[in-house]
């Protein structure tokens, strides 16, 4: 493909996106402008506080002041983002079948994208894309296979092809990024000499950045406004976004968000607020009632209109019957109907209900009716079960984010750092051993957030030996009890370590100061586990021999923790008695004569 077919695909590409922009418009200036601007969702700079408020939209009638906005839409979205962030999933790497090659390579890329979550902050770009998915539709995460970063991008800045995206393979794809600093691309339009002229005039200069996938071809197109300053080939085959959708699209790629749920429900809102607020600011404060002398153009009261105001009340003058002396009246007339309140409170209520969000957890009170701990539970779960679709979506979409990194880095590269005695792990290793591990989503809420209860918690995994006790570290993830466990936990990681060695290299040695014993269990286990799997002659044979070493050094050690037991000396044998015949009684005495 050339840089001018690739040109003209983005603009085929971007004209399908240019059609929901009016929707995306709607949606981000009900969320932050209260629907009284139309602000473009291009611009990057912010506008003052005036803007976020407006006067009534009919100009026929009188200007009452700012209107008060109830915005559920806002309301809703910020609730269930403030539960959903609760949860912060972390992909497992579970080998299934595979050998111990298999199992290498899932441990370094558990211990990569442990930290990988951690320092690219992706909890936190999570939730913004769960925002954008319940505001838009869909929130986008975008792997920059140069520098192995994610990014959130907005929906309006990815474009591709609906019926790639409806029948299950997005081939073709573009990001665009407007008003785009220049000066982050300094290094790639060197060879340009004008954009390089307008950097150096401007350092401040703004640019449409655009870049290009064509993932049949295995080309990357990157676009400085109309210039193409750069090409290169990709070996991935899967487009490198990751989609959190609000609603599954139904077909194409087309669905609606919350905001869009919300959106005439809330117009409802808004017009029942701005009667009230008129109705209050237009309505005088009182009436005053002044009674009119009969046959005369003069009040009984002597009381001038013109000295009262609707700030302070009206004066309303009253023919009263012959020969009665009718005093002034004060009246304090009601702004409106109370009904206006009633229909007020019924159509926040259904906005709410509508899309499964309790005032309990969007206004932090207590429902009406709901008296006892056990209805307030109740609610809460019902609330969860609400969103459990949506959120089993969000707990997946990280297992797609790591599913898309291990595809799109470059796969020559290692994936820890180089380290003296580590095996070199390629990213395209775990390519060639996807069939023998699977991605597993685990949800880090599942333990408390409470220390207290995540240490009972904790304890019964331990005593039920789910877990063993140096995990307990790792599990409650109590920054000042890490010293506490740094000793048992050191001690498992080494004996992960030796056996390592002792399989790979066919090294048996170690420090004394190592638990053999636990040792000796890790050994094992791991011998049973490999040999389940079919593992190759080679490694279980320097397993059994490095076990046979451990049970030898285990016996030497129990041999001379234990004294020597003393020589047992044979008593001799006692020797029989002589046979004494018995003496009859009678016969003692002298003989007869």
């Amino acid at each position: 493909m050339t840089k001018e077919q690739a040109a003209s695909d983005i603009q085929t590409l971007t004209a399908s996106g240019y059609k929901r922009v009016a929707k995306y418009i709607r949606a981000i200036n009900r969320y932050f402008y209260n629907g009284f601007r139309k602000d473009p969702i291009w611009t990057q700079d912010t506008y003052p506080m005036a803007y976020w408020t407006a006067s009534n939209p009919n100009q026929a009638l009188a200007d009452t002041g700012t209107h008060p906005s109830l915005n559920i839409v806002r309301s809703c979205i910020d609730t269930v983002q403030s539960k959903l962030s609760q949860t912060k999933p972390l992909p497992n790497f579970t080998p299934v079948k595979g050998t111990w090659q298999t199992r290498k390579v899932c441990k370094e890329a558990q211990i990569y994208f442990d930290d990988f979550f951690q320092s690219q902050k992706l909890y936190k770009q999570g939730i913004a894309c769960a925002r954008d998915a319940m505001l838009f539709e869909y929130g986008i995460l975008w792997v920059d296979d140069e520098t192995k970063q994610v990014h959130r991008v907005a929906p309006w800045e990815v474009s591709y092809d609906p019926a790639e995206y409806n029948f299950g393979k997005i081939r073709r794809c573009n990001l665009e990024r407007r008003e785009y600093p220049l000066c982050f691309l300094k290094e790639k339009i060197k060879k340009f000499p004008e954009l390089s002229e307008r950097l150096a005039k401007r350092p401040g200069e703004k640019v449409s950045y655009q870049i290009y996938y064509n993932l049949d071809e295995g080309q990357v197109f990157e676009f400085v406004d109309k210039d193409c300053i750069a090409t290169r080939k990709v070996h991935y085959e899967v487009a490198p976004f990751v989609f959190l959708w609000y609603r599954n699209p139904i077909k194409g790629w087309g669905s609606a968000s919350m905001a869009d749920s919300l959106m005439p429900i809330q117009e409802q809102i808004d017009r029942v607020t701005g009667t009230v607020h008129d109705a209050l600011e237009l309505s005088p404060a009182n009436f005053i009632l002044a009674p009119k002398m009969a046959g005369s153009n003069a009040n009984g009261s002597g009381i001038k209109a013109s000295e009262l105001s609707n700030q302070v009340g009206n004066i309303y003058e009253y023919m009263s019957a012959p020969g009665m002396n009718s005093p002034i009246q004060v009246v304090a007339p009601a702004p409106i109907d109370p009904m206006y309140k009633q229909l007020l409170d019924y159509f926040i209520d259904k906005g709410y209900a509508m899309e499964g969000v309790s005032q309990l957890s969007a206004q932090s009170k207590k429902p009406a009716g709901a008296n006892s701990g056990v209805a307030l539970d109740t609610l809460e779960d019902v609330e969860s079960e609400r969103f459990n679709s949506w959120l089993q979506d969000y707990i997946h979409m990280f297992v797609d984010l790591a599913e898309v990194c291990i595809q799109v880095f470059p796969p020559d590269e290692d994936i820890l750092p180089n380290r003296t005695g580590r095996a070199s792990i390629k990213w395209g290793d775990i390519v060639k051993q996807k069939e023998l591990y699977n991605i597993q989503k685990s949800p880090v809420s599942n333990l408390s957030r409470d220390p207290k209860t995540k240490m009972e918690q904790v304890e019964k995994l331990v005593s039920m030996q789910v877990v063993p006790p140096e995990m307990i570290a790792s599990l409650l993830e109590f920054p000042d009890l890490d010293k506490a466990y740094s000793l048992i936990s050191s001690s498992y990681d080494d004996s992960q370590r030796i056996v390592e060695r002792a399989i790979e290299k066919g090294d048996y040695n170690f420090y004394e100061v190592v638990n053999i014993n636990q040792l000796y269990s890790i050994a094992c286990n791991t011998l049973m586990m490999l040999d389940a799997e079919e593992e190759d002659e080679t490694i279980l044979d320097n397993l059994v021999g490095f076990i046979k070493t451990l049970k030898g050094k285990i016996d030497t050690l129990n041999a001379a923790s234990q004294p020597p037991q003393p020589a047992v000396v044979p008593n001799p044998s006692p020797q029989p008695a002589p046979m004494v015949q018995p003496v009859n009684p009678a016969m003692q005495g002298p003989a007869p004569a």
